[in-house]
């Protein structure tokens, strides 16, 4: 994981890139982010010294994913979800 990483994805992508065009460590940035952030290694804000922080990278990469990964519905009598 590498926050420099995700943010150059993120401004690539918001420039144009394709996400269909992300090299597989681009991909595996992403979806390592989000494992870590899953498992509770990292926050997208904390407290530090008695002030909320936001870390923008992490944010990024949560965007990043929902682009990435392709959601499917899933039907429940009347109720429809989604799942990736």
């Amino acid at each position: 994981m590498s926050e420099a990483l995700i943010h150059q994805i993120y401004q690539d992508i918001q420039s144009g890139k394709s996400i269909e065009a992300l090299s597989q460590t681009e991909t595996q940035s992403i979806t390592q982010t989000i494992k870590q952030l899953d498992e509770g290694q990292i926050r997208v804000a904390e407290k530090i010294n008695n002030k909320w922080e936001t870390h923008s990278w992490v944010k990024e990469a949560i965007l990043l994913y929902f682009r990435l990964m392709k959601m499917s519905p899933i039907q429940a009598g009347d109720l429809q979800l989604f799942e990736f």
